[in-house]
C-alpha cells in the first residue's frame, strides 16, 4: 500500500473521489484499488460516504481493502464499526458486518460509541466521532502555529507535529486529526484567508470548529487579510 500522509496529500485523491462519485455503479468499482492505495488519508471521505446510499456499498469495499493492510487496519475497522451506530441504511449495515467479518475484526478493535469529553462536544462529519471543545482548541491552535511558520517561510515537519498533537489528543487517529485540519482550512478558505499547503479544504465542519477558528483569526494579527 502506498503510504500517503497529510504532508504529501495532493489533488490526485480528490480527483479519484470526484470520478468515483460521478461514475455509474458498474464503473465505480474500477476506482477501488486506486483510492485504497492512498491508505488512511482516504478514510475520512469514505466514512462520510457510508451515510450516502448511492456510495455506501463502494465505500465499504474500499475500507475493507484498506483494512487488509497493517497501516490502515485500525482506522478502517473503526470507520466501519462507527457506521453501525450512525445513519447508515440496513443494507449498508449488512455490508459493514460482512466486511468486519472478512477482516476478522476482534472485539478489542471495535470502538465504543461514546467518548469521554470535556466542555462542549461535536460529532465528527467523518465517522461519528465525538470531539470535545478542548480537543478542538488544541488541534486548531496547533494548525495556526504551523500556518504561521509556513507563511513566514520557517521550516517545520508536518509529520512530527501531527504525531505530537495526537499524543495530546489521547491518540486520535491520523485520519481524524487530518480531517480536523482540513476542516480548519475550509473555514479559512471561505474567508479568503491563506491555509496550510497539504491540508486541502474539506467542508461539512462542525459549527463549534468554525467558532474557534474565527477566534484564532481575530487573535492573529500576523495573518494576511485579503
Amino acid at each position: 500500500m502506498t503510504k500517503t500522509g497529510p504532508a504529501d496529500h495532493d489533488d490526485s485523491l480528490d480527483r479519484l473521489f470526484q470520478a468515483a462519485s460521478a461514475a455509474s455503479p458498474g464503473e465505480r468499482i474500477q476506482y477501488r484499488a486506486a483510492i485504497a492505495a492512498h491508505g488512511p488519508v482516504a478514510i475520512p471521505t469514505l466514512a462520510q460516504w457510508l451515510g450516502d446510499p448511492r456510495l455506501a456499498a463502494f465505500a465499504v469495499r474500499v475500507l475493507e481493502s484498506i483494512g487488509r493492510h497493517p497501516d490502515g487496519r485500525a482506522e478502517a475497522i473503526r470507520a466501519l464499526a462507527m457506521a453501525r451506530s450512525g445513519d447508515a441504511s440496513d443494507a449498508t449495515r449488512r455490508d459493514v458486518e460482512q466486511a468486519l467479518a472478512s477482516l476478522d475484526a476482534r472485539r478489542d478493535e471495535l470502538p465504543s460509541v461514546s467518548r469521554r469529553s470535556a466542555g462542549r462536544a461535536v460529532a465528527s462529519a467523518g465517522g461519528g466521532e465525538i470531539w470535545s471543545e478542548q480537543e478542538l482548541d488544541l488541534a486548531i491552535a496547533d494548525y495556526f502555529h504551523m500556518l504561521r511558520m509556513e507563511l513566514e517561510g520557517r521550516p517545520y515537519n508536518k509529520s512530527e507535529a501531527l504525531q505530537d498533537l495526537r499524543k495530546r489528543l489521547n491518540g486520535r487517529t491520523i485520519a481524524s486529526v487530518s480531517l480536523r485540519h482540513r476542516n480548519t482550512s475550509a473555514v479559512l478558505d471561505e474567508r479568503g484567508l491563506p491555509f496550510i499547503d497539504g491540508y486541502k479544504p474539506m467542508g461539512n465542519y462542525p459549527r463549534l470548529l468554525a467558532e474557534i477558528v474565527n477566534r484564532c483569526v481575530a487573535a492573529s494579527p500576523w495573518l494576511p487579510r485579503a
